[in-house]
């Protein structure tokens, strides 16, 4: 089995699984496939308290040539983020949805420390500021 020495999960690829367990297993494997002493970059782009101080978004603007309005909602119960996308282009609508489960630091932080990561550190982006409520996104760094 191939071992690294950094991995990176960015861009909401973390919480896309229905099932928290299937959640739990994507930091279990990265545990797994770092070296001891390996250090693992996670770029989450939902950070839930966000979502809670700052409520519902609806939003539109020009995506260059096309409109695009942009919807997007937290159910407070399971936790997911749902939002919805619908654009038009020389006339014709186009639509998707996306959806992923909306941690708050606390949970990121327990989860990582379960799947075997022990030095842990969390901050609002790439730069190093500081993690706050009403940050966005959430960037952890953690060493097995």
């Amino acid at each position: 089995t191939e071992t690294f020495d950094f991995v990176t999960l960015t861009l909401s690829e973390f919480g896309c699984f229905h099932y928290e367990a299937d959640n739990q297993r994507v930091l279990t494997e990265v545990a797994r496939v770092l070296n001891s002493g390996g250090r693992f970059l996670l770029d989450i782009v939902v950070n839930r308290d966000e979502l809670i101080l700052n409520g519902d978004r609806n939003n539109s603007f020009d995506g260059g040539g096309f409109l695009i309005a942009d919807k997007g909602s937290l159910d407070l119960l399971s936790g997911n983020y749902t939002r919805a996308f619908q654009w038009y282009q020389q006339g014709r609508r186009y639509e998707t949805t996306w959806q992923i489960r909306a941690f708050t630091p606390p949970e990121v932080k327990r989860m990582l420390e379960k799947a075997g990561f022990q030095e842990l550190s969390a901050y609002r982006n790439y730069a190093g500021d500081s993690l706050t409520r009403d940050s966005a996104g959430m960037v952890f760094l953690a060493q097995k």
